[in-house]
């Protein structure tokens, strides 16, 4: 958790800094994230390369390489979350911390239905747009796409919750979360595999397993936040004009 914010000779509210326990957790996690993730990657990509083969291997290639782009529309709401919530935090403003968590979620919410049903039209003309999919492998590949659209158009707005934690200075259970996501998801993908599954059962599992870390955070957010709550009430129309001005210049 943060420190408690100290007063200076005038008056005015010294800006909170973590504790040193907690800045060296944030640091040790972000290695341990990076070791964690070029591991993965170095182990799992010649099994999968291997049990799927080429083509099908080609597909969730391509299809994990669409994805992440979607990450785009998000239009810079999640850094103007973090940036309001550790003021409203410094400030001890527990009302417009909950504010501009639940106006984030819902702004954040519509645009991933709006990259959601983009993917979908995508989808539909996706054999005359990326000719090089076997035939064979075509509904596979739209299927996967649809399904990892809908796992991206959900995380958009669990984001909120992941800048919360940034607000908070809790890096490390950012990178805890996503740790454990990452390890998870290869576990999962040697089961599958080990089962001769295909493209639509690993898209199920890495799904599943992602949105599951998405909702730990939300855990996370309400044990350190025990006040917060998420709900349409505390929306609040008049910081949507401040948000995007500012998310203009995060984008």
């Amino acid at each position: 958790m943060l420190q408690e914010p100290k007063s200076g000779s005038d008056g005015a509210t010294e800006i909170r800094r973590p504790k040193k326990a907690t800045e060296r957790r944030n640091v040790t996690s972000n290695y341990l994230l990076a070791i964690v993730s070029v591991l993965v990657g170095f182990i799992a990509t010649p099994i999968l390369t291997h049990q799927l083969g080429i083509q099908r291997y080609g597909v969730w290639a391509l299809i994990g390489s669409i994805i992440p782009f979607l990450e785009l529309l998000e239009l810079g709401f999640a850094s103007v979350t973090v940036t309001f919530v550790g003021r409203h935090l410094e400030l001890e403003e527990h009302d417009k911390v909950e504010a501009t968590i639940n106006t984030s979620f819902l702004i954040l919410l519509v645009l991933g239905v709006v990259a959601f049903i983009g993917v979908a039209i995508f989808t539909l003309f996706l054999p005359d747009i990326i000719r090089t999919i076997p035939k064979n492998l075509v509904g596979q590949a739209q299927f996967l796409l649809l399904l990892m659209a809908f796992d991206m158009a959900l995380s958009i707005p669990m984001d909120t919750f992941g800048g919360a934690l940034l607000a908070l200075q809790r890096f490390d259970f950012v990178n805890y979360t996503l740790i454990t996501v990452l390890i998870a998801q290869a576990v999962a993908w040697v089961i599958v595999l080990a089962l001769h599954g295909g493209l639509v059962a690993l898209g199920i599992v890495t799904v599943v397993i992602s949105l599951a870390g998405q909702a730990s955070r939300i855990v996370i957010v309400h044990r350190l936040l025990p006040w917060f709550r998420l709900s349409l009430r505390r929306f609040d129309r008049g910081l949507v004009r401040t948000f995007t001005t500012l998310s203009g210049w995060y984008s």
